[in-house]
């Protein structure tokens, strides 16, 4: 790797610590709630019933659709850097609830918050790597973004289904710290130097990024110019259990996890020498195909047909549809509508479409 895009895969990395946090996130759920739900629940005020454990799902989505808007908004008047730091404010404060937390209200109000900086992380996470990066390794580096979610997504599983339940939320405050170390050292993005009119900033970030001295050549001027169905997968893990597996539910959440990972690694891999349009085709009809062999499968069960030999099915075709999905459809829109959009209006759209 040459220094003229070391510091870009650097500040990739700086800046996807919050993304990996948003996995973790989501996978805290899974084991989390059947625990909260037994008698064995760590609250005080005893189990929570399954409305509750609903809510507590649920109530994420909430947040992050105030999320995309509110940090859209700010990406534009406060910068794409400033932003994304304040993203790890609500996820801090959101796990400090855990910690503390009295009765489910302390994890409804929890969980809000982590949704409304995972609401930050999917407009503004893209939307910094894409300024920031040049041609031949931006779309490796925006298809980060989903590899490194899915890993977080194991690390929760794995964090909240074998550590003690007041313990876990130590591992994503620890990574929002080192977010919060390292991402402050980082410039903010030429492209929105460029929008505010502040060239020779635009330029010192440009060369930081770039991995350029000062005493090189005068920089191009074409250089300075302008420039959520996840949750309900790892709800629908009973598949394991009805499909006869030995899988426990946590076991059965991990292995899901780490297909999702493999699926973003290939895409991270495949990205730039295969083509988005490739990839994205590709993924879809693999998508749509396992899916289609699911739904027989159930439609075929719920008539009646016994189809003992085949209980196997459903679990292939959702873990095929997690990897397919993972290398195309799930990873890939994020930098593209980031590399489409006009710099003026990424954070307005990207906060439409990705609420």
């Amino acid at each position: 790797m040459t220094w003229s895009i070391f510091y870009q895969f650097y500040a990739c990395f700086c800046a996807n610590c919050a993304a990996v946090v948003y996995g973790i996130t989501i996978g805290w759920a899974s084991p989390s709630i059947p625990l909260l739900q037994s008698e064995n629940s760590p609250l005080l005020s005893g189990p929570i019933t399954e409305e509750d454990g609903s809510w507590i799902n649920s109530i994420m989505c909430l947040g992050g659709l105030f999320g995309t808007f509110f940090f859209g908004w700010m990406a534009d008047y406060f910068g794409r850097k400033w932003s994304l730091y304040l993203v790890a404010l609500p996820k801090i404060a959101a796990y400090l609830l855990i910690l503390i937390a009295l009765d489910v209200e302390f994890l409804y109000v929890s969980r809000f918050l982590s949704g409304f900086g995972g609401g930050g992380v999917f407009v503004l996470v893209p939307l910094f790597v894409t300024e920031i990066s040049e041609d031949q390794v931006r779309g490796a580096l925006g298809a980060c973004l989903i590899l490194i979610v899915n890993l977080g997504v194991l690390v929760g599983l794995a964090s909240s289904g074998y550590m003690d339940f007041f313990m876990a939320p130590f591992v994503p405050i620890t990574i929002l710290v080192i977010f919060l170390m390292l991402f402050q050292f980082l410039p903010e993005t030429p492209q929105y130097l460029l929008m505010r009119k502040r060239k020779v900033e635009a330029e010192a970030s440009f060369r930081f990024y770039r991995g350029c001295r000062k005493n090189t050549e005068e920089l191009p001027e074409k250089y300075l110019k302008e420039f959520a169905a996840m949750q309900k997968i790892y709800d629908g893990l009973n598949i394991f259990h009805n499909a006869g597996s030995s899988f426990s539910p946590n076991d059965a959440a991990l292995v899901v996890g780490a297909i999702q990972v493999v699926g973003g690694c290939a895409s991270y891999l495949l990205v730039d020498r295969a083509g988005r349009r490739v990839l994205l085709i590709g993924s879809a009809l693999g998508t749509g195909l396992f899916h289609s062999v699911m739904g027989v499968y159930v439609f075929l069960t719920s008539r009646g047909y016994t189809l003992e030999g085949f209980e196997w099915i459903p679990v292939v075709s959702l873990s095929a549809v997690m990897l397919v999905s993972a290398i195309g459809i799930v990873a890939l829109p994020y930098p593209i509508m980031a590399e489409l959009l006009p710099t003026k209006l990424r954070h307005q759209i990207n906060s439409y479409c990705f609420d």
